[in-house]
């Protein structure tokens, strides 16, 4: 199926209860019947909001646990500063200075690997119970919008047409993407754990 093709979606209510059963259809003909959900938005949006926000929170507060913070900026300015004098070297054509900073190459990447380590140690501890609590997550809210777009975004989103009208539905992981994208950034800054 072509990405962003229009599915057309079609609500049965029943008598007896209020759930309700939504049926997409594609252009070669197939269709899947999704299962109802209690969540829809504006709850699944703030519920996957939330989510997003916990997680960058607790990624986070990790990285001030394990992560030697002055440390790591003290290694970056020094990296900066030799990847500077050598980019001004190689300008400049000096290259007694060049061939003295690449002595120190091997240093840099040393440091560039213990910066590193201290961040990998938090995404090892995380990443498990992250994924596993987010398909948890997908399995309780089930076959929802994560939300609702005024316009299109590809890979995240997909255009719907309820009772004649069209519009485009944000899908639960682009939403959590947006989400966390958004989230994390703004929690680095605020506790200030960035290198």
């Amino acid at each position: 199926m072509a990405l962003g093709a229009p599915i057309h979606v079609a609500q049965a209510q029943t008598t007896s209860s209020t759930s309700t059963s939504v049926t997409t259809s594609t252009s070669t003909g197939s269709t899947t019947t999704l299962s109802p959900s209690a969540f829809k938005p504006p709850d699944s949006t703030f519920t996957l909001t939330l989510v997003a926000v916990t997680f960058a929170l607790i990624s986070n507060l990790l990285i001030l646990r394990f992560v030697d913070l002055k440390a790591e900026r003290r290694m970056k300015a020094e990296i900066d500063a030799w990847t500077k004098d050598l980019r001004a070297a190689q300008k400049a054509g000096d290259k007694k200075t060049e061939e003295k900073l690449k002595k120190k190459e091997q240093t840099i990447a040393q440091m560039r690997l213990k910066m590193s380590g201290g961040r990998m140690k938090v995404t090892l501890i995380t990443f498990v119970p992250f994924i596993a609590f987010y398909y948890l997550l997908l399995k309780l809210l089930g076959a929802v919008p994560g939300a609702y777009s005024p316009f299109y975004v590809p890979y995240l989103m997909t255009t719907v047409k309820i009772a004649g009208h069209s519009g485009y539905e944000v899908t639960t992981f682009g939403w959590y993407f947006i989400s966390s994208l958004s989230f994390s950034g703004l929690l680095t800054r605020l506790l200030k754990t960035q290198p």
